[in-house]
């Protein structure tokens, strides 16, 4: 199966990938996204030996460097914004995107709407989010960034995916060892395990 990076190699396009994990809530900050996609840029740039703007390296050495300030939301903002004109083409992928807080997903809503809001500003860039329907009150993905690629996580679209995976995951554990002989408790287990996933 060709990952990410060899489809970079080979074709010279750069794939970023941000994973919202609820384990993670100390992570699921807008900062912590942008600081995520700088650092897969600045190792795409290395990749295809391309160089760094001069610009972004003095704030990298500022903000990373022996004698180093905190950057803030507006400081890599600034950064991803001048590294997104630099890697043209680019694709980004948002996972799980309602699981910031509804401050924290407007301040990345904001960065997205400003970069992609138009394809002129797109440079050839793409960008995938997954999320539910309504992120936070008000907030709607679709609605706020016209022609962005959204993929719903909402309940309706994803049970079937849960029920599959319920399904093997039991008959995987059968495989090893009989875990009832009674059918209808085996049914009556997976549909609580499916009720228990809550959309998860």
């Amino acid at each position: 199966m060709e990952t990410a990076k060899d489809h970079s190699e080979k074709f010279g396009l750069a794939t970023i990938y941000f994973y919202c994990e609820i384990q993670q809530r100390g992570k699921l900050k807008g900062s912590d996204l942008l600081a995520s996609f700088i650092k897969q840029l600045l190792v795409y740039l290395t990749t295809v030996c391309k160089p760094c703007p001069t610009g972004v390296q003095e704030d990298l050495s500022k903000f990373f460097g022996t004698k180093r300030s905190e950057p803030d939301f507006g400081d890599l903002a600034d950064i991803f914004s001048i590294l997104f004109l630099h890697t043209p083409k680019t694709i980004y992928i948002i996972d799980g995107l309602d699981e910031f807080d509804e401050k924290e997903v407007e301040k990345v809503l904001r960065i997205v709407q400003k970069l992609f809001g138009s394809k002129s500003k797109r440079n050839g860039s793409r960008i995938l989010i997954f999320s539910r329907d309504q992120i936070a009150p008000y907030l709607s993905v679709t609605r706020l960034i016209p022609g962005t690629a959204h993929i719903s996580t909402s309940l309706n679209n994803i049970t079937k995916d849960i029920q599959l995976y319920v399904q093997i995951v039991t008959e995987d554990k059968m495989c090893v060892r009989e875990l009832t002989s009674d059918h209808a408790l085996m049914e009556m287990t997976k549909q609580r395990l499916l009720e228990g996933a809550l959309g998860m």
